[in-house]
């Protein structure tokens, strides 16, 4: 289960939950794909699957100008070394291998006003400074930095997403 940040409050899906997760992923995405493929115009559509935060894996898919977004725009790319693996998948990795799987980093963020989120809101001090030290982790490892006009936002790796799509 996730908190309202996407902080994870048990263990990572692991073993057959982790499995069911990819069944179910893989079966979202053949159904859309028929269904868009039957409607005859261009779109994106992709499983993300992310590592290690298995639960945050989703089906994506656009149209029209969103396409350009999510094939260039809403992930870095990852190590293009590295070859994506579905044996560890069990009985459903040979399906996976029909798709074309491209690496990207999960980016995790953390905007200044929860930096600076007044301490005497907190419910006591030592949550308050446990938030304190992830957030100072966090801007740390942050690899990207986006200023707006209402505050700043950190951009941080917390993993690898797989982004599978149609070889077609």
């Amino acid at each position: 289960m996730e908190d309202y940040y996407g902080f994870c409050r048990d263990k990572l899906a692991s073993g057959e939950l982790k499995q069911k997760t990819i069944e179910v992923l893989y079966k979202v995405f053949q159904d859309w794909e028929n269904e868009l493929i039957n409607l005859n115009f261009d779109f994106y559509l992709a499983i993300w699957l992310c590592s290690p935060r298995i639960g945050r894996s989703e089906v994506v898919c656009a149209i029209k100008e969103e396409i350009d977004y999510y094939e260039n725009e809403a992930f870095l790319p990852g190590d293009s070394k590295t070859i994506f693996n579905p044996s560890q998948f069990g009985k459903i990795s040979k399906k996976l291998m029909d798709l074309k799987w491209d690496l990207k980093i999960d980016l995790d963020n953390i905007s200044d006003w929860e930096i600076n989120f007044p301490k005497e809101n907190y419910d006591s001090l030592k949550e308050y400074n446990t938030d304190q030290k992830r957030f100072k982790k966090n801007i740390e490892n942050s690899i990207k930095k986006i200023e707006k006009a209402d505050g700043i936002m950190y951009l941080f790796p917390v993993g690898d997403v797989w982004v599978g799509q149609s070889k077609r």
